[in-house]
């Protein structure tokens, strides 16, 4: 620890990057290896230098295998989150509305006789890069990604806390931004998912239901799909943020093809499917619509045979094809020779394996998942329409008999 600590960017030995290696998913380490001492000492370390590094051993602390490691993520929360003056220290709180249209940040690294400086994102971004070689900026851009790993799997001791710092109108105004870097709003998406969605009241439907009571069986409840019993507020909080994916999947598929090459996009559009399968999960899509409106540019976005591994690849696919989303549901018939021809011609560095590819292929289960959600959704409405056509019709007999016995 005290190499990784006293090295810098013109002595970097690496120390941090091999004690990541080495903790890092390695879940025996992580629960019996890793106590409050040895936490408190990594948390000392970035109150004396604020730097992105220690943040990320910090990560590779609190989760394994994209899931909480609960004791060294309470005892993180306790001392980041919890602590006053730590939490005052190395978590950036204040923002604010520019005049109702751009996100202002205060920034006590820049300050001057005490005299607030706020500053725009971009700036901010800017600022950084220009004064300090990034270090500021990544450092806060860092820390979004450890509070949304204290947030993860409901820990309810950081996420009261921040609840009232990253509000969720904050979170979906850096999200929704596109005049923002995109790094920064992946690690906003990734927040939003912990902080404000996978909570509670919101649970995951238990669909499809094998087990329906009679009295259960009425046209209400057989009529429209399984959606979350919750109130209005509730409800309605992720409205902007539903039309916001639809319209982003959307614009997506009508370029026809996954561009490879643009990781930082990629990447963004995962944490944004990660957050719909939640959406989806626990029942905020509420008709049928809505989940048909959401499904169509998706099943597009899965479609990898014109995935484009170079912007030239792009280019030359734009040309081939004039209307991307029809091409891929429009099923085409051509001979052996053709299409053997045509896959040749196809740039085969996109089955490579690799950052960048991994990122599209996760992209891709992500959507098989999704859509397995949205099939038993389907799956017990269906069931549910036919157990009620199926109770209309015992019901009509029995009234035709008990009519006869009155006759």
């Amino acid at each position: 620890m005290a190499q990784a600590m006293d090295s810098d960017a013109e002595n970097d030995i690496k120390a941090e990057a091999t004690l990541i290696e080495l903790i890092d998913n390695n879940k025996k380490i992580l629960n019996t290896r890793i106590n409050r001492d040895t936490i408190a000492k990594f948390v000392k370390m970035l109150k004396e230098n604020k730097n992105e590094k220690f943040v990320n051993l910090l990560r590779a602390l609190c989760v394994c295998d994209g899931e909480a490691v609960v004791k060294n993520q309470t005892e993180m929360s306790l001392l980041i989150v919890k602590n006053e003056e730590l939490r005052n220290h190395l978590i950036h709180q204040h923002f604010r509305n520019n005049y109702g249209t751009m996100i202002e940040i205060r920034l006590k690294e820049y300050e001057v006789n005490h005299t607030e400086f706020w500053s725009t994102i971009p700036m901010f971004q800017s600022t950084s890069y220009e004064m300090d070689n990034g270090e500021n900026f990544n450092y806060f851009l860092s820390m979004i990604y450890l509070l949304s790993d204290l947030c993860l799997e409901r820990n309810y001791v950081a996420i009261n806390y921040l609840k009232p710092i990253y509000t969720y109108d904050l979170c979906f105004r850096i999200i929704s931004d596109d005049s923002l870097p995109l790094e920064l709003r992946t690690a906003f998406v990734k927040l939003l998912n912990t902080l404000w969605i996978d909570k509670n009241p919101y649970q995951p439907l238990n669909i499809p239901r094998f087990l329906i009571s009679w009295d259960d069986i009425n046209l209400s409840n057989c009529s429209e799909i399984a959606s979350a019993e919750l109130d209005h507020a509730h409800e309605t909080r992720f409205d902007g943020l539903k039309e916001y994916l639809k319209n982003y999947y959307t614009e997506l598929a009508k370029e026809g093809c996954t561009k490879i090459y643009e990781v930082e996009k990629n990447k963004f559009t995962s944490e944004l499917l990660e957050t719909t399968h939640k959406i989806v999960e626990f029942g905020l899509f509420k008709t049928v619509e809505q989940l048909r409106e959401l499904t169509k540019p998706l099943l597009v976005l899965l479609n990898g045979m014109k995935d484009s591994k170079t912007s030239a690849d792009f280019e030359q696919f734009r040309k081939n094809v004039k209307d991307p989303v029809k091409k891929v549901f429009k099923r085409r018939f051509t001979s052996k020779d053709t299409m053997t021809a045509e896959f040749e011609l196809r740039n085969s560095e996109r089955y490579a394996e690799g950052e960048d590819t991994s990122i599209v292929m996760n992209c891709k289960n992500q959507i098989c998942a999704l859509m397995k959600v949205i099939m038993d959704i389907d799956d017990d409405l269906c069931m549910r329409k036919f157990l009620y056509e199926f109770k209309k019709d015992v019901e009509q007999q029995r009234d035709k008999e008990e009519l006869s016995e009155l006759k």
